[in-house]
This record gives C-alpha cells, sequence and structure tokens, in this order.
C-alpha cells in the first residue's frame, strides 16, 4: 500500500473498515439467503443446478474462503496501536519500570503476606515484574528492550545445566552494557560438589566487566567457592563488584579461611577488593587480615567453626577498617579473647542496625564492652545461646550507653534489660513458647513509697510478640498502661481465650493490629523494615 500521511492513512482505515462493515453484513444477508432459497426450493427447476455448482465448489475448494486469518493479523496492529496509546502507555519507559516495579511489589506483598524473605537470593529485581507484564504486550516489549530488566542472572540447579547456559547467554546479551548481578544458588543437593570452575567459565566470561554482584548460595563445595574467587580476582574488571554473598551448605565446615593474598597479582587486589561495600560470608570466611573486609557499609559473618573464630582483636581491625559500616550482622559463632594483642574501642559513627546471635557467653563479654555506636535511633537484635547474669550485666552496659530505638530479643532478656533502654519505641519479642509473665507483666511496676505504676517503656509505639501463648489480660494491661502504643502484631501466638474477643477489644485503642497465623522470615531476618 502506497504510503500516505497520519490524516489520509486514517481516512483510508476508516473507508476500509466501513467497507469491511458492509461486506461482511451483506456477506451474511446474502448466506442466509441462499441456504433459505435452496432449502424451500429444493423442488424447483433451478434449485438442482445450483446444488450441483455449490458441491462442485466446495469439493474443489472450502466452502468458506479462511477470511480469519487477515482479520487476525489486522487485529494484531490494532492491539500494538491501541496498547501503544493508552494514557499509561504512552509514559516514557523508565517511568513505565517505575510503574511496574509498584505494581509487581504490591502483588508481591499480597502472595507473601505472611512470608518476607529478605535473604541475598531474594532482592528485589526486575524479574518480579514480569508479573505486572501479563496485562499488556506492549509492557512485554518495554521490558524485553530494557537491559536493566536482564540484568539479574539466577542460575538454576533445578535445571538441566545446558538449558541455563543458553539462557545466562540470553540475559547477558539483553543486558550489555550495564551493571549485571550473579545469583547462583544450588538447591538440588551436591549439585557442584565434585565440579570444577568450568561448570562456571561461561555464565562469568560474558559479565566479568560489568559484575557488581556475586551470590553464591548453599554451595558443597568450598573447592568451587575458591577456585570462582581466583578466577574474578585474576580477570574481573577493577572497581566493579560491590556486593559479594557466599552461604556454604550446612553440612559443609571448613578448617581454614580463604586466602586472597597471590602473589600472581597481589598488585589488584586492593582494586579489586576496595569496591566492595556489602560483604555476607556464612560458614566460610576470607583470611582476617585480607582487604575483602575494608570500607564496607554492610557486613555479615557466621555459621564459622571455633577452630575458625577470629580473635577479637579481629573483629576490632575489621570494623575500624570500615568506618562506614551501617549494618553489621554476627551469628552463629564465637569471637576469642587474646591476651597478647592490645585491643583499642572501636566508635562507630554510621551504624545503623546491629545483630547479634547465637553467641557464645564470652564473644558477647569481650564484643561489647569494645564497641560504642555513635548514631541516634539504632535498631538492635540479640539472641542468646544462654542467660546468666554476667552476660546480662554486659549487655545492659552496652544498652545503657547507646541510643537504641528498636529492640529485638527473646522474653527472658527482654523482661531483664528493659530498665537499660527506657526511650525504647519498637520492641521484638520472641516469646519462645513460654508462659507471658516473664516479659509482659515487667513493663511497668509499682513504686514501693508512692504506689504509682511506673513504665519502663513511656515511649513505646511498636509492640510485635511472636511465637507463644497469651491470655488477654496480659496485652490488655499493656495497652491500658501504655497509651502510645499505635501497633500491635501478634505471629504465630495463642490467645487465650479468643482471638476475636482480643481484636474487638483493641479497636478504640490501637491503630494498627495485625494477626499473622504464622511467623514469617520478614518478622524476624527483616525486622527493621517490617516494623517500621
Amino acid at each position: 500500500m502506497q504510503a500516505a500521511g497520519p490524516f489520509r492513512a486514517l481516512q483510508q482505515w476508516k473507508d476500509a473498515q466501513e467497507a469491511l462493515d458492509h461486506a461482511m453484513q451483506h456477506y451474511l444477508e446474502s448466506t442466509i439467503l441462499l441456504q433459505s432459497q435452496t432449502h424451500n426450493s429444493a423442488c424447483s427447476v433451478e434449485s438442482q443446478p445450483v446444488r450441483n455448482t455449490l458441491s462442485e465448489t466446495w469439493i474443489n475448494k472450502a466452502p468458506i474462503p479462511d477470511k480469519h486469518s487477515i482479520l487476525a493479523r489486522a487485529q494484531v496492529h490494532l492491539n500494538q496501536m491501541r496498547n501503544s496509546m493508552i494514557q499509561v502507555n504512552s509514559l516514557p519507559p523508565e517511568l513505565l519500570l517505575r510503574i511496574f516495579c509498584f505494581v509487581a511489589s504490591t502483588f508481591r506483598a499480597i502472595e507473601n503476606q505472611f512470608i518476607t524473605t529478605p535473604s541475598p537470593s531474594h532482592q528485589d529485581d526486575y524479574k518480579d515484574l514480569i508479573i505486572a507484564t501479563h496485562v499488556c504486550s506492549y509492557w512485554r516489549n518495554i521490558l524485553i528492550s530494557t537491559p536493566s530488566f536482564w540484568s539479574r542472572f539466577d542460575f538454576d540447579t533445578r535445571n538441566k545445566i545446558e538449558a541455563e547456559y543458553e539462557r545466562a547467554e540470553l540475559y547477558s546479551n539483553r543486558a550489555c552494557g550495564v551493571p549485571q548481578s550473579l545469583f547462583i544458588e544450588e538447591h538440588a543437593s551436591r549439585y557442584f560438589y565434585h565440579e570444577s570452575f568450568d561448570i562456571f567459565q561461561n555464565l562469568f566470561q560474558s559479565r566479568l566487566d560489568n559484575l557488581t554482584q556475586i551470590v553464591m548460595l548453599n554451595f558443597s563445595s568450598l573447592d568451587l567457592v575458591r577456585e570462582t574467587m581466583s578466577h574474578w580476582l585474576q580477570h574481573g574488571r577493577p572497581g566493579t563488584l560491590r556486593a559479594l554473598t557466599i552461604q556454604m551448605d550446612s553440612k559443609v565446615e571448613i578448617s581454614e579461611p580463604i586466602q586472597t593474598k597471590h602473589r600472581d597479582f597481589i598488585g589488584r587486589m586492593s582494586q579489586m577488593l576496595d569496591p566492595i561495600h556489602s560483604l555476607s560470608l556464612f560458614g566460610v570466611v576470607f583470611a582476617w587480615d585480607s582487604l575483602t573486609y575494608h570500607n564496607l557499609t554492610q557486613l555479615h559473618i557466621g555459621g564459622v567453626p571455633y577452630e575458625v573464630s577470629p580473635h577479637i582483636h579481629n573483629v576490632l581491625d575489621i570494623l575500624s577498617n570500615s568506618p562506614r559500616l551501617q549494618k553489621l550482622r554476627i551469628n552463629n559463632m564465637a569471637i576469642l579473647q587474646c591476651g597478647q594483642v592490645s585491643s583499642h574501642p572501636v566508635y562507630l559513627t554510621e551504624l545503623e542496625q546491629l545483630e547479634l546471635m547465637e553467641l557464645t557467653y564470652e564473644s558477647l563479654d569481650v564484643l561489647l564492652p569494645m564497641i560504642f555506636p555513635q548514631s541516634k535511633g539504632l535498631n538492635i537484635r540479640i539472641t542468646l545461646l544462654s542467660i546468666d547474669d554476667h552476660v546480662v550485666s554486659a549487655i545492659n552496659s552496652f544498652l545503657g550507653r547507646t541510643d537504641v530505638a528498636r529492640l529485638c530479643a527473646q522474653q527472658d532478656l527482654i523482661a531483664r534489660c528493659l530498665p537499660a533502654v527506657p526511650n525504647i519505641s519498637t520492641l521484638i519479642v520472641d516469646l519462645k513458647e513460654q508462659p507471658e509473665d516473664s516479659c509482659l507483666s515487667k513493663f511497668s511496676y509499682i513504686e514501693a513509697s508512692t504506689g504509682v505504676r511506673v513504665l519502663r517503656c513511656p515511649n513505646l509505639q511498636t509492640l510485635h510478640l511472636h511465637s507463644g501463648s497469651i491470655p488477654i489480660e496480659a496485652i490488655q494491661e499493656v495497652i491500658e498502661t501504655h497509651p502510645t502504643i499505635r501497633k500491635l502484631w501478634l505471629s504465630t501466638c495463642y490467645i487465650e481465650p479468643f482471638e476475636d474477643e482480643l481484636l474487638y477489644w483493641l479497636k478504640p485503642y490501637v491503630e494498627n493490629v495485625r494477626f499473622d497465623p504464622r511467623l514469617g522470615e520478614g518478622a524476624t531476618d527483616d525486622w527493621t523494615r517490617v516494623m517500621i
């Protein structure tokens, strides 16, 4: 068809549409008339020749010419025009991506109302936006042509490795020129156990220049982790990697740290390791004097065997070499005392979140007196293997000289730490399937000399209780004595006698009440984001 301007093309399309409407209506009426005449005039002189003509025609070709395929092709173009002209679709693609992200996160929040896992394998990424693109093919076309949508590749060990290689190449080609992330989670048990780095060669090679994040989860082979890191150190692009996560399978136990000091490329070490700002290690560590621990804003170390545990001066050196550290998490390991090396206190000026979980008593005893967070409104989470007077005293001393806004701990510890955090605004209490009396009853006390009830946390605004049995009377007393509470969240809690009765009673007092039948990871691992 000869090219025409938009106005002429529109007029031609309208004329064609009108002619098509008339032709289709005329075709329908003619078909009905033909059927009527051949049926009602079966005995007429003209009827038999007409029947013979139609029969011969239908033997040679279809009785109804295939007009549907042409109309369907036209409809595809009409749909594309309609989609592109919808008001929201006229926005720039980068703005549409923000809308997709909002819609996808809403769907995800509804679907995972009770379970929100913030593990490194579930960071917010464009992969979730595919939910929104089912609405409109135009949106899918935008995402296909948007490199950032393909920037994160998840290697799925539940699929055949050949298929994953093809998918990885597709992602890499479409994400060309933008920062890329590589997530590898060993879903199938011991999938990589006997493999060498050759299995990852294709995954890394096409991404080395733009690789800003590496995540390796549930790995069963420590040698494969070593080879992977060695390859990246030798062939990666300096100054690119920003985040590194390595989590070993729980059955793997290391006997020594991973070394990053290679004499063949020692000059590259600082250039490669200094830009890493987020480091998460579980079941594996680098040498304690490695440059990997420098200049961090987020650090997680856990699951370290006792034989590889750091001494207190190692930990303090790491903290002092990361003056802009904002989040620190240490769990399931020991920190050892060292009498031969003198240690100096570390002042953490930008620390926002501190998590110390499942540490030995000795670890807390040597660590807490040596760290001094300076930020306002610190978020702290502490869980203990055992509770005794000495460790509680060390914790209270630390809390007393720290500006704490949010505290997450088991109820036995909460009950004994409340006097140290009078300005606390958020409490997350793990009831540990124990009676509530050891915790809620400690939220206030009666002054012996005056008989007046005194609140230990007069500024409490948010209270989250999980994993326990609670009588209504205990909650009612806390709410009545703490009128500042605006958010109450109960997860996996059995309310005695009835949950509905408590909910009805709470309506005039608490603005935001939530009952969750099961405890999601979001209530603990991502507790600060959930409760804010």
